[in-house]
C-alpha cells in the first residue's frame, strides 16, 4: 500500500503565510521533524519538558551533525523544529541554519533571550520562524524560570522589542 501526501498549497515565510502556485507533493507523509540541538539553558523552568533529555544529552559533533541533516533533509519536512535547551547556545546553530535554509521551513524554539545583535540579523536573513516562550504576567515568568543568572522578563521583552524594529513577525507561546 502506498499513500502521498500533498503538502498544503502554502508556505511559511517570517511567521507570515503565503500561497504557492501548486500544492506540493511529498511521498513520505512528514510534515514537521523536531531536532533538539542544545543541552544549553540559561533557565531551569519548573515545567520544562526537555528536562531528562537535556541531562543525559551530549552536544553532537559535526559529523553527527551532518548525518542528523542529511536525514532530515531525506524526509523532506514542510517544518523543521530547532529545539533544545536554548538551541541559540549551541555553537554550531548558523551551520545548521545554512544548512536547511531554503530545503524546508525552520522554526525556532526559544526563551527569547538571546535574540539580539547578529544573530538576530542571521536568523532574519535566513527566513527562520521563531517561537518564543514566555509567561505572563512578568511575576509568573520570573518566578518559573529560575537559572543560574535570574531572567527577569524584561530581558526577553527587550528581545521582543528588537523583533518588532527590525519588521520581524513571531510567536509567543
Amino acid at each position: 500500500f502506498y499513500m502521498a501526501l500533498i503538502k498544503p498549497n502554502y508556505y511559511f515565510h517570517n511567521g507570515f503565510v503565503f500561497q504557492n502556485e501548486e500544492p506540493i507533493q511529498q511521498d513520505n507523509g512528514i510534515i514537521t521533524v523536531n531536532y533538539l540541538l542544545s543541552t544549553k539553558c540559561q533557565l531551569n523552568c519548573v515545567y520544562c519538558i526537555a528536562q531528562d533529555i537535556i541531562k543525559n544529552y551530549n552536544s553532537p559533533s559535526i559529523k553527527e551533525i551532518d548525518k542528523s541533516i542529511d536525514t532530515i533533509l531525506e524526509l523532506d519536512p514542510l517544518v523543521t523544529v530547532l529545539s533544545g535547551g536554548e538551541p541559540l547556545l549551541s555553537p554550531n546553530l548558523k551551520y545548521i541554519i545554512e544548512r536547511l535554509y531554503g530545503k524546508t521551513n525552520i522554526i525556532l524554539d526559544t526563551n527569547g533571550i538571546l535574540l539580539q545583535g547578529e544573530i538576530l540579523d542571521f536568523l532574519l536573513e535566513h527566513k527562520v520562524n521563531l517561537r518564543i516562550s514566555l509567561d505572563f504576567p512578568s511575576e509568573v515568568n520570573d518566578t518559573t524560570r529560575k537559572g543560574k543568572r535570574s531572567p527577569k522578563t524584561e530581558e526577553v521583552l527587550k528581545s521582543l522589542d528588537c523583533l518588532k524594529k527590525k519588521d520581524y513577525a513571531y510567536v509567543v507561546s
